[in-house]
């Protein structure tokens, strides 16, 4: 969970099946033996230090299945598809006294790539003989996990379906928590995770950095000719530049939920050695990030101003945020810097307190003030905003006291209490606006507390429906965090451009009536929560058009405005908890 900061290395013999990593000038290999006797496991283990990444993932198997340890095993049933040399546990030695932990790149399901005699001596076939199959790759990972399991971080098990048809995965997992019960297990991620404890994603990004979606699972991204060393040395085979790598590395880090963050990924010559121009781009990133890497790397994702998955470097308002393991700090990315010297940051999610901010790469103070409106960081002295990323520390001190306050916001200022996920929202003219017709579930969460019993209210319209009468604009109640999409946490209530009026919980609307409303005019809200009875009011009107007395969640949560489709305007934000005798904050 704490490590963001890898590299994936394919070292790979493709055998009858295809040509793989080649010589540094484009030949290749005569053998698996050849390729296995070429490689230089100290190089390798030195170029990965320079890189100061935290893991690599490096194979063990691939195209064709060739293993690269003696495995007798794997020579009892396809005899000549093991080296000779233990490229596995050389590498694993060399890697790991530099401080790198370990991750071995493995395939279940490769037999498409055997000769016909091979796919008949292991079950793989036009009659799949799914016990043989299932035989053989236990008897491989097995011996696998018993050489190595001690001393690796864990497996990586590659896909390419997304319905276990050929891999009995739960007799596969008792294998290799055999070996090694506190070995990870990792899925490259075909749409299941089978029974691995954490799924993985193959990212190719598109061109355009400003959106490159960071996933919550961890993620492998290209950076070279392909996965393994494709391109002779002469050519540059090189993707993106150091400085695109080190601003996706810190969004990865700060993604909710994401564990492993990235893993840049090339393959090594045969004989050592990387295509044109990817050793030097790495050294690039690690010096980039060194002053600042204690933000980064061994962190967890903050849960005081949280980012969710897919969110995009077009999409954040100021960066990201991790915390170090203890909990103790705070780290600020400023991706995106103010155009002042003055940074205004929404209140923690977490109610965390601070008690003293400094930027990370010099020492230097950043004045800091907080109260119940949010945080504010200001540079001091000679310092200006780094222009690819400034970390920014804070010290945490305690929490602010709980208390479901009244609140009300007539947007007449640009309000930090509010956390957008997806959609294109703004502040307009005194409106809270959502422009994006193309998203569903857009939402702006309302950071200040949580309410379980209490009135909220708000006017809206829908400007345009996009491409339906079905899309929506509403709100969602009792949110287990604020920028939580509807089908994840809470209950929805929303309006479509038809009349309709719904509540909704997951999977399914629980209550849909006709309102006869137009919702292309201001149209007033009024819903109050009291134990599992919702009711809903419009225009002011003393009779509920939604009454709903079988709620399930009745605990407290966070208020959202949300949008399906459509762009749509909201104003005069108010909420009440039943409890009146509270303190009440206006915006």
């Amino acid at each position: 969970r704490a490590m963001k900061y890898g590299f994936f290395v394919h070292y790979v013999w493709g055998g009858s099946a295809y040509q793989a990593t080649i010589n540094p000038d484009g030949s290749v290999p005569v053998g698996l033996d050849e390729l296995a006797n070429r490689f230089d496991a100290a190089r390798l283990a030195e170029d990965l230090a320079s890189m100061r990444v935290e893991y690599v993932i490096f194979t063990a198997w691939h195209a064709n299945m060739n293993c690269l340890w003696p495995s007798a095993n794997m020579n009892q049933w396809l005899p000549g598809h093991a080296s000779k040399r233990d490229v596995v546990g050389e590498m694993i030695k060399a890697v790991k006294a530099k401080g790198i932990r370990v991750i071995l790149y493995t395939h279940p399901r490769d037999g498409h790539d055997l000769t016909a005699e091979e796919q008949a001596a292991t079950g793989w076939g036009p009659v799949f003989d799914h016990a043989k199959w299932n035989n053989f790759i236990n008897d491989i990972y097995g011996d696998l996990v018993s050489r190595y399991g001690q001393d690796i971080l864990g497996i990586y098990i590659d896909e390419g379906r997304r319905n276990a048809d050929y891999v009995d995965y739960e007799r596969l997992r008792k294998t290799i928590k055999a070996g090694n019960p506190k070995l990870m297990t990792l899925q490259n991620f075909f749409g299941n995770a089978y029974g691995c404890d954490l799924a993985h994603v193959e990212f190719h990004p598109p061109k355009d950095f400003n959106v490159w979606k960071a996933s919550s699972l961890p993620a492998g991204v290209l950076i070279g000719g392909n996965w393994w060393a494709a391109v002779p040395k002469e050519k540059s085979a090189l993707r993106f530049s150091a400085e695109t790598m080190v601003r996706y590395t810190v969004l990865k880090a700060g993604i909710s939920s994401s564990a492993g963050g990235v893993a840049w990924a090339a393959g090594n010559y045969s004989g050592g050695g990387w295509e044109k121009d990817v050793l030097e781009t790495m050294q690039s990133v690690a010096r980039y990030l060194a002053p600042i890497a204690r933000t980064i790397t061994n962190t967890h994702a903050s849960t005081a101003y949280t980012t969710p998955g897919e969110s995009t470097f077009a999409s954040l308002q100021w960066g990201v945020a991790t915390k170090s393991t203890d909990d103790r700090l705070e780290y600020i990315h400023v991706l995106k810097p103010p155009s002042g010297r003055v940074l205004s940051l929404a209140p923690p999610a977490d109610r965390k307190l601070f008690s003293s901010a400094r930027l990370v790469a010099n020492g230097q103070p950043v004045r800091l003030s907080q109260d119940g409106s949010g945080v504010t960081l200001t540079l001091t002295g000679t310092n200006a905003w780094d222009k690819l990323d400034t970390a920014i520390e804070l010290e945490v001190s305690g929490a602010m006291p709980f208390s479901a306050s009244t609140f009300s916001d007539d947007f007449s200022r640009e309000n930090r209490c509010w956390q957008t996920a997806g959609g294109n929202w703004a502040f307009e003219l005194g409106e809270h606006c959502q422009s994006n017709t193309a998203g569903f579930g857009n939402t702006a969460g309302l950071l200040m507390d949580k309410w379980s019993d209490a009135t909220y209210e708000f006017d809206f319209k829908i400007v345009d429906a996009g491409n339906s009468a079905a899309n929506w604009a509403g709100c969602n109640l009792r949110k287990t965090i604020p920028a939580d999409h509807f089908s994840v946490s809470g209950y929805m209530i929303y309006f479509r451009a038809n009349g309709q009026a719904c509540l909704h919980q997951e999977p399914a609307d629980l209550v849909r009536v006709n309102s006869g409303l137009a919702f292309t005019n201001w149209t007033h809200v009024k819903i109050t929560t009291s134990g599992p009875g919702i009711k809903v009011y419009l225009t002011n009107s003393a009779i509920p058009l939604i009454e709903f007395n079988r709620a399930t969640n009745t605990v407290a949560g966070y208020f959202s405005l949300t949008t399906g489709g459509t762009h749509s305007h909201f104003d005069n934000v108010t909420i009440t908890p039943l409890n009146t005798n509270l303190p009440k904050r206006k915006f």
